[in-house]
């Protein structure tokens, strides 16, 4: 069974990477990034969400014939989803499962702050009140005039997306939170719109980067929720 894991706003393939030393035999974990980040550094950036999945999509595409599933953090939620509809829309088989941690339903998705078009100040600001960056890119400017483009261009491609309404596909979702986080439960639940099937809602303590504390209990559930498909 592959695991496609597809990352926050502003990581690249090596963000979700530590994921990989928890994950049992029967599961490959396969990082992803969309361009202008980690490996795809010289490709120049995407400020679109639909762009992003299909960049995603046209990396995964001649592996889907193999068992499967997606996971994704906050804006890889979103990719993950958007995604799953590339793959259903040319036909191919779909992911067994959608992991989808921090993130609101896309019909939650509304009225998004600007934060891509915020002053520099501000800009850092508010991603220390998001939490989970590191204090090293947090206090040092060199490491904030590298990250800086990568992590607006992300913001606006989130915060410029236009939900629109699609019939429902049929694939299990498991939406993860923090309990101190600005995603509310109301919102996750949201994702039920999205699928005929089951939408399980778990809960983790600790803020919208509660996944590096959890990982290992994300690990878990991911082989939990898969057991009855590894051969």
């Amino acid at each position: 069974m592959n695991v496609f894991s597809i990352p926050f706003a502003g990581g690249s393939v090596y963000s979700l990477k530590p994921f990989d030393m928890y994950m049992p035999e029967g599961i490959r974990w396969i990082p992803l990034e969309p361009p202008g980040r980690g490996r795809r550094i010289r490709e120049p950036l995407i400020r679109d969400l639909h762009m992003m999945a299909k960049d995603i999509f046209d990396q995964i595409r001649s592996a889907l014939q193999e068992p499967y599933a997606i996971y994704g953090h906050s804006m890889g939620a979103m990719l993950a989803y958007l995604v799953t509809r590339q793959v259903l829309a040319a036909g191919l088989p779909p992911p067994r499962q959608l992991f989808l941690s921090g993130c609101g339903a896309p019909c939650s998705k509304l009225n998004q702050p600007g934060r891509h078009k915020l002053p520099k100040e501000a800009f850092w600001q508010a991603l220390r009140e998001l939490g989970g960056s590191p204090p090293e890119i947090l206090e040092d400017e060199e490491l904030q005039h590298f990250f800086e483009p990568i992590l607006r261009a992300d913001f606006e491609a989130i915060e410029k997306y236009c939900y629109q309404e699609v019939a429902p596909f049929d694939i299990p979702i498991i939406a993860m939170i923090g309990y101190e986080e600005f995603v509310t439960r109301e919102e996750v639940a949201l994702w039920q719109m999205e699928t005929t099937a089951p939408v399980e809602v778990v809960t983790f303590p600790g803020n919208h980067f509660f996944i590096f504390d959890r990982a290992y209990e994300i690990a878990r559930l991911i082989k939990k929720s898969l057991n009855l498909t590894i051969v």
